[in-house]
């Protein structure tokens, strides 16, 4: 049955084009989330907050990847003009336990420290130090402290627009099955092709027959 089997064709295309776009998406947010060394609930988080706040997604990672980088060289031998920089707005690159912070809590005790500088022009440049010139628009999100970042980064929970580890995983897990199921679908567009071809094309020649 030819329309049965166009229909299967088109059935597996959908749900392979869906799985397809859902992978690709979460195999890019691991992706990040290991590349910057921070979580996938904040990487989410920040993705939304960023949006939201007018900021497109390649600045704000860039941002954020250039503060992470100068705060992991404020903490090396010869990393002591950055650590000034974080000394003078009253960051510690560590805890109390003398651990170095994670990236994102970092971050946001970064955007309570510039909220501190009251000079638009002494926040801009302390703000340029630590991310770049393809950062800086993150003063947009987080000139005024952290209070807009977590306001945003709550809203994209409340909406369900972040997926949990297990989930990112189980999706993960779904891309095996993803390429079988890929295979099988190719198989089942050779066999569905060669007569679907054929009833179009007797299709058009009645359709010529009638009105040509």
């Amino acid at each position: 049955d030819i329309r049965g089997m166009f229909g299967q064709f088109l059935a597996i295309g959908a749900v392979t084009a869906f799985l397809t776009k859902l992978t690709s998406m979460t195999t890019s947010l691991q992706d990040v989330s290991d590349k910057l060394g921070v979580s996938t609930d904040f990487l989410q988080k920040f993705r939304y907050a960023s949006e939201q706040s007018g900021i497109k997604l390649s600045e704000a990672e860039m941002g954020l990847q250039r503060f992470l980088r100068r705060a992991g060289t404020a903490n090396q031998a010869g990393g002591d003009a950055l650590k000034k920089v974080f000394d003078d707005l009253g960051v510690s690159l560590t805890d109390v336990n003398g651990n170095v912070k994670k990236g994102e809590d970092l971050f946001l005790d970064f955007a309570d420290g510039i909220s501190k500088v009251k000079n638009p022009s002494d926040r801009l440049a302390t703000a340029f130090k630590l991310l770049d010139s393809e950062g800086i628009k993150l003063l947009q999100l987080i000139g005024n402290g952290s209070g807009k970042f977590k306001e945003l980064a709550n809203e994209a929970e409340n909406l369900g627009l972040v997926l949990d580890d297990k989930t990112i995983k189980s999706v993960a897990d779904t891309e095996k099955e993803l390429k079988k199921t890929k295979s099988q679908f190719e198989k089942i567009a050779i066999q569905v092709l060669p007569p679907l071809l054929s009833a179009l094309n007797l299709a058009v020649v009645g359709w010529k027959g009638l009105y040509g």
